[in-house]
């Protein structure tokens, strides 16, 4: 279960939002500008709301009333960015488990299963050598959830993950998601502004304008 109300103070407007989601996926809808990106950003700890909370499966995440923050890499959440911020001068195999805590990657056998099931169910096992710059756009968006997932999220945040892929390419990967939503059963949060891909997308979804949140 996620719970978020919180406000925060942007240049042009105040996003101040309030909802609950516990299973599917969540899509926020609205358009460029909007706070969509903000939105995702205060969930994953990167952005700090002025006041209110943040709670995921019971657990304070953010209560300004309580002075609680908890930082990004302890809250349990992946973040699949919309350009993959995936990192140049590592292979596919390094860039999944650059999410891992240290004394979990190479060298400690418990990290091979987990790593090799989730590159093998991308169809990534054949480019675990290979460099970003020799990837396809679908390909790079592959391990960007395949990073995403390595940590075993209790959610998943993606930010318009496949903008900047070809018609044929994201409606694969897309279905692929939907895929990986329903086998891993694990909370998305996805951004979109485009209102076809919301409803084909969302269990729920909130409609954000200019900060203001309301549910379609």
């Amino acid at each position: 279960m996620l719970v978020a109300s919180f406000r925060k103070k942007l240049p042009d407007f105040t996003l101040e939002v309030s909802f609950a989601f516990h299973e599917g996926t969540l899509v926020i809808y609205g358009p460029s500008g909007a706070g969509k990106t903000t939105l995702l950003n205060c969930l994953a700890g990167l952005d700090r709301p002025d006041e209110g909370h943040i709670e995921l499966n019971g657990r304070a995440l953010f209560a300004s009333h309580l002075g609680i923050n908890v930082p990004p890499q302890g809250r349990r959440i992946g973040y699949v960015f919309q350009n993959h911020a995936l990192f140049p001068h590592l292979t596919v195999r390094q860039n999944v488990l650059y999410g891992l805590h240290p004394r979990r990657k190479d060298g400690d056998p418990s990290s091979g299963p987990c790593v090799d099931e989730i590159l093998k169910s991308f169809g990534l096992t054949h480019l675990t050598e290979r460099y970003p710059a020799k990837l396809s756009g679908g390909e790079k968006q592959r391990v960007a959830l395949a990073r995403s997932l390595v940590v075993q999220p209790n959610l998943l945040l993606l930010d318009e993950p496949w903008s900047a892929l070809d018609e044929e390419s994201r409606l694969t990967v897309r279905s692929e998601v939907l895929d990986l939503q329903r086998h891993r059963d694990i909370p998305f949060v996805l951004v979109t502004h485009d209102r076809v891909e919301a409803k084909t997308l969302g269990k729920a979804i909130l409609h954000l304008d200019r900060g203001c949140a309301s549910w379609l």
